[in-house]
């Protein structure tokens, strides 16, 4: 038997576009699934998804007016995520067992823009510059295996590798900008507390478990 399934849903959200602050947001998403059942002791799942969010804003320089308009930045910002799983499960006389697989691959993109000609003095604070993209890879595996060894008893073993990766320009090597970003950027007064937070990570876990059931 073969079974499908889709959704897609779409929030929206704007704001006063007058004056500072944020503009609006906005969040899509559509995902799809197919379930095959090739027998009674056999099926699997498969499945993809795609998100898409994104909010602007418009910010200032903490300057003193009138300087805190001419000093106005536009930034934008849009992520895109791409998910998919593939799993299977199925029982061979007393034993039962589920293997599942998940993947995701995350982008951020910023971009910003100076919609008037900032205060020479205040360029350091308030001229819009260019973001490196941001990428995040997710990917999970489980695996999960049963054995009755009594009519209301299970032993099982469960396992989970997990490995993360992250480009993230804010937790780079000393050099948070390139070469050929605009001046002033191409200096040392923009640097940030670089590997100060969390990064690449590969996890495992294992477990042993009885099962017990009641009826």
């Amino acid at each position: 038997m073969v079974g499908f399934s889709g959704s897609w849903f779409l929030l929206s959200d704007t704001y006063d576009k007058t004056f500072f602050g944020l503009h609006q947001q906005k969040w899509n998403s559509l995902a799809a699934d197919v379930t095959l059942n090739v027998s009674e002791s056999f099926g699997m799942i498969a499945g993809w998804g795609y998100d898409r969010m994104g909010y602007d804003y418009l910010a200032v320089a903490k300057t003193t007016f009138p300087y805190s308009v001419a000093n106005a930045w536009i930034r934008d910002t849009r992520d895109r995520v791409h998910s998919a799983h593939l799993g299977f499960s199925g029982t061979a006389g007393k034993f039962n067992y589920q293997l599942n697989y998940e993947m995701a691959l995350a982008r951020m993109v910023i971009n910003t823009v100076n919609p008037n000609a900032i205060v020479p003095t205040q360029v350091l604070n308030a001229q819009a510059f260019p973001f490196p993209d941001v990428k995040n890879q997710f990917h999970e595996l489980r695996l999960d295996a049963s054995y009755q060894v009594a009519s209301r008893v299970r032993l099982g073993l469960f396992y989970r590798l997990e490995p993360y990766r992250m480009n993230d320009f804010a937790y780079d090597s000393v050099q948070p900008y390139a070469a050929v970003s605009v001046a002033p950027e191409n200096d040392a007064r923009r640097f940030y507390f670089l590997d100060a937070g969390p990064s690449n990570y590969l996890g495992n876990m294992v477990a042993f478990y009885v099962r017990y059931s009641l009826f």
